[in-house]
């Protein structure tokens, strides 16, 4: 009974460890920077969780089932596609931040009133990046970097597969409660710059200038490793 509460704590404490990985945070803050409202950030906090703890559930009941470790030629191919989505999205905020900020730069009127105001506007192709972006990221890292290693003292010794499962889920918590937690106090220091103009501009082109950089490292560092392993 000790022992796996202690591994239940263990799983979560590994799940925060996790979350805190740099492409996480990078592409957490991407879909913070463009809509930093508490209601989306916990929103995007669980759907990055839930996609991360989908694929890490599939992985790793299938290491119980098949008591086989996954390949780590397996986790540094979804290294690959984390940093194509990093420097995609990174791409996405610039773009978006200088156009929406385009736009609200421009009076308009209601009512006859002329003002400008700080709204986060969507294209369709936000909203459906916005919707699907955050659990499509969860999935693509859901092997990278650390995530293999990181369960694998739980799950090898769950005793059981419903344990396993146990085990899983509460690294998924551990992964969203850091997740949204990060969103939460990134969320309010980009909202304090909302107040000026530039400093909005200058804080979401860092943001994405960023996260361009961080997915072209994950990419060069994953191809060298692949040179070795295949």
């Amino acid at each position: 009974m000790v022992s796996a509460i202690l591994l239940g704590a263990t799983s979560v404490l590994l799940g925060v460890l996790h979350g805190a990985d740099p492409d996480h945070v990078v592409e957490m803050t991407d879909f913070v920077s463009q809509d930093p409202r508490t209601r989306r950030v916990m929103g995007f906090a669980c759907k990055f969780g839930g996609g991360h703890t989908m694929t890490v559930l599939t992985a790793g009941l299938t290491v119980q089932l098949l008591k086989k470790a996954v390949p780590e030629v397996f986790s540094t191919w979804f290294e690959v596609v984390s940093g194509l989505l990093l420097v995609a999205l990174g791409l996405w905020a610039m773009r978006r931040t200088w156009l929406r900020l385009r736009v609200l730069a421009k009076p308009h009127s209601h009512h006859g009133h002329r003002h400008t105001h700080g709204a986060y506007p969507a294209s369709s192709l936000d909203a459906r990046i916005f919707s699907y972006g955050p659990i499509l990221t969860g999935v693509a890292t859901g092997l990278a970097g650390s995530a293999a290693v990181m369960l694998l003292g739980p799950v090898a010794s769950a005793p059981t597969l419903p344990a396993t499962l146990g085990y899983i889920l509460l690294y998924g918590v551990g992964v969203i409660g850091f997740m949204t937690a990060y969103g939460i106090v990134v969320a309010r220091v980009l909202r304090l710059m909302d107040a000026s103009r530039k400093l909005a501009l200058i804080s979401r082109t860092v943001v994405g200038g960023l996260s361009v950089v961080v997915g072209g490292v994950w990419m060069y560092r994953a191809a060298v490793a692949l040179r070795v392993l295949v």
